[in-house]
C-alpha cells in the first residue's frame, strides 16, 4: 500500500526507494487471486487512491 500512498519502497538495506506507480500487477495464477483482487481495491479505495481505466491512466502520464 506505501507504494502506492506515499510513493516509495523499503529497500532490503533499510532504504527507501522512490517509485512512482501508475499501475499495478496481481497475479492471478492462484486460488485466492479474486479475492486477493477484491481485497487490493478496496483497500486502494479505502485510502482515497482514483481506481482508472488503463487507457485514462497512460492518457493522464502522456499529459504529464
Amino acid at each position: 500500500m506505501q507504494l502506492v500512498t506515499e510513493g516509495y519502497l523499503d529497500a532490503v538495506d533499510g532504504g527507501r526507494v522512490p517509485v512512482r506507480a501508475d499501475t499495478i500487477l496481481l497475479h492471478g495464477d492462484n486460488p485466492a487471486a479474486v479475492e486477493n483482487a477484491r481485497a487490493v481495491r478496496s483497500a486502494l479505495v479505502a485510502a482515497g487512491v482514483e481506481i482508472a481505466p488503463l487507457a485514462q491512466v497512460l492518457a493522464a502520464r502522456v499529459l504529464s
